[in-house]
């Protein structure tokens, strides 16, 4: 006789709730969290690797130019047997900035949103070239690179300061330095100090200015003004400018009595001057405010630099 057992089955048709779903969607959000991120690291370690291939291969060559030819070039598409660059799809060179006299050179590679530069043979760094157009802008080399109009007065250098002591004849004192660019639309970061010694109620112009041809004079920009100097106290001046003309851009240092004579005696100093081209720089759209820059220059004890230097925006 067979006998048959019949078992009880159980089923559980129990539906997740609310709090269970939650728990499952917060683990899996944590889990492609966590692979996105560990996705955008390693993206931008390859991007800075590639990059950083890029500066150091063209570096090697500009190296292998200023062997072959005793300077650095003008462009880097001489490079390479004049081919140019040969760069990674996704790099982008932003600037390229040489000081033959000084025995520097400096470039900017950008890859996304990851800025890197070179100077030298040194090793890549983040950041941005930026170069200071002006030369000899602390006096330390006496007035080497400047001119001046020794107009009711005479200039010198002292202590790496620039001085006109005014012989009381004339009502303005003007010291300038010539720079070539070949952008006009490009944005200019001037500054430079001041400091009235032995006359309190001077009056301060600073100007950009820009050499054009078809009108035949300097067409300025005024950027600095003051009637209310305190005696021996240094005062800064900076601006963000686009100059006019198509031939040099120039910075000046003009003490200007009100057209009134500058008194006898009186001693006008000028030191530490400073003048970027933020486009060449930074690319356009992308420079920095006026504020920006003060802040960036206030970085360096003097806030003024010579030469070329790799800074972050």
């Amino acid at each position: 006789m067979l006998i048959y057992l019949h078992m009880p089955t159980t089923r559980n048709n129990r539906a997740f709730t609310i709090v269970e779903l939650l728990v499952v969607i917060t683990v899996m959000g944590i889990l492609v969290s966590v692979a996105l991120i560990s996705y955008v690291g390693v993206s931008a370690k390859a991007k800075t690797t590639m990059v950083e291939s890029d500066l150091k291969n063209t570096s090697r060559q500009i190296d292998l130019y200023q062997v072959e030819n005793s300077q650095y070039p003008t462009t880097t598409s001489v490079l390479n047997d004049d081919k140019g660059l040969t760069l990674s799809p996704s790099d982008t060179l932003l600037s390229y900035t040489f000081d033959n006299a000084a025995n520097y050179y400096c470039l900017t590679m950008e890859s996304g949103a990851v800025v890197t530069s070179i100077k030298n043979s040194a090793p890549p760094v983040n950041g941005y070239c930026m170069q200071n157009l002006v030369k000899n802008g602390d006096f330390s080399n006496g007035l080497t690179n400047w001119k001046t109009e020794d107009i009711g007065g005479t200039f010198s250098a002292v202590g790496g300061v620039a001085q006109n002591v005014s012989d009381g004849t004339d009502t303005s004192q003007l010291i300038w330095q010539s720079i070539a660019t070949t952008d006009m639309s490009h944005k200019f970061y001037l500054r430079n100090e001041f400091k009235s010694v032995g006359y309190s109620a001077s009056v301060m112009h600073h100007a950009g200015c820009g050499y054009s041809e078809s009108a035949g004079q300097n067409i300025c920009v005024q950027y600095g003004y003051s009637t209310a100097y305190a005696q021996n106290t240094w005062k800064s001046f900076s601006t963000v400018y686009t100059p006019f003309g198509p031939q040099d851009v120039y910075i000046f240092f003009l003490t200007n009595a009100a057209h009134t004579t500058l008194p006898s005696g009186m001693i006008s100093q000028f030191d530490n001057a400073v003048m970027i081209d933020l486009t060449a720089t930074f690319g356009a759209g992308n420079e920095p405010t006026q504020a920006a820059m003060d802040t960036m220059l206030a970085a360096y004890p003097t806030k003024w630099f010579e030469g070329t230097v790799i800074v972050n925006k």
